[in-house]
C-alpha cells in the first residue's frame, strides 16, 4: 500500500535494528530559489529543496513542482541553488542505468581518491531503493548505511558525496537510473563492496533477482583497510 511519505531508513549506531524515519519529520535546512525561471515568478518560487540525512553531507534533494493547466515544472538542478546551500556541484557528465526487471542490484561502488565523486542520484522511470553508505574513516557516520524508496514520479534524488558507497535496487520492471556526477570516471579507482556484507547490515527491501558476478566478487570491507574521507 503506498503512503503520502517516503519512508527512509538508516542503520544504526548500534546493532539494533534500522531505524525509520519519515520524510515529513525532518525539517529542510535550506529552500533556495534560482533565477531565469520561465513563467514564474521568481520572488515566490522555491525551486529545490535541500534536506539533511543522518549521515554528514549526504542530502535529499526536492525540486519544488510548479503546476498549471499544461501540466508541471520542476527544476533538478540549479547552479545557483547548489552553491547557495553550501553544495557547489557541478556536474562534468550524466549516465542513465536501464535495468529490464525488479529486483536488479547494482552496487555498492564507489571511486577511490584522488577520483572521489559526487553524484546526484534519481529515477527517471519506475522505483528504486537506494542506498549510500559512508565509508570516510573520520566520520561519525563511518559504515553507516542510509537508505531511502526514489521515484520517478516524485522527482525526489540522493546527493552522495566523495567516501561514501552506492547502491540500488529496482522495485519496478523497467526501471531507469538517472546519476549526474562531478568527475570523469576512473576505471582504475573504481572499488566496490558486496550487497549483503555483514559488516554493513544493509537491510534491503527485498532479495535481488538479478546482480552481476562483479558485484559477487567483491572482497569484505573487513578484509581490507579503512577508506581515507576522500575515497
Amino acid at each position: 500500500m503506498r503512503v503520502s511519505f517516503v519512508q527512509r531508513i538508516v542503520s544504526p549506531r548500534t546493532t539494533a535494528g534500522p531505524h525509520l524515519q519519515r520524510i515529513s519529520d525532518a525539517r529542510p535546512f535550506q529552500s533556495i530559489g534560482c533565477d531565469a525561471i520561465h513563467n514564474f515568478d521568481v520572488q515566490k518560487a522555491t525551486i529545490v529543496i535541500f534536506e539533511p540525512t543522518p549521515l554528514p553531507g549526504l542530502l535529499l534533494v526536492r525540486p519544488r513542482r510548479h503546476q498549471d493547466v499544461r501540466g508541471g515544472f520542476s527544476r533538478l538542478w540549479c547552479e545557483t541553488a547548489f552553491a547557495a546551500a553550501g553544495v557547489p556541484f557541478r556536474p562534468s557528465q550524466i549516465s542513465v542505468s536501464t535495468n529490464r526487471i525488479a529486483g536488479t542490484l547494482r552496487g555498492l561502488h564507489w571511486q577511490a581518491a584522488p577520483h572521489g565523486e559526487t553524484k546526484l542520484v534519481r529515477a527517471s522511470r519506475g522505483t528504486i531503493f537506494d542506498v549510500a553508505v559512508d565509508l570516510r574513516a573520520d566520520s561519525p557516520g563511518f559504515r553507516r548505511w542510509f537508505g531511502l524508496e526514489l521515484t520517478a514520479a516524485a522527482q525526489d534524488a540522493l546527493l552522495v558525496p566523495p567516501g561514501f558507497a552506492h547502491g540500488f535496487i529496482t522495485l519496478s520492471d523497467g526501471a531507469e537510473v538517472t546519476y549526474a556526477i562531478d568527475v570523469p570516471f576512473a576505471p582504475s579507482a573504481a572499488r566496490g563492496a558486496r550487497y549483503d556484507d555483514p559488516a554493513l547490515g544493509i537491510v534491503w527491501p527485498r532479495a535481488p533477482a538479478v546482480i552481476s558476478e562483479r558485484d559477487l566478487a567483491w572482497p569484505a570491507l573487513d578484509s581490507r583497510a579503512r577508506q581515507p574521507s576522500a575515497a
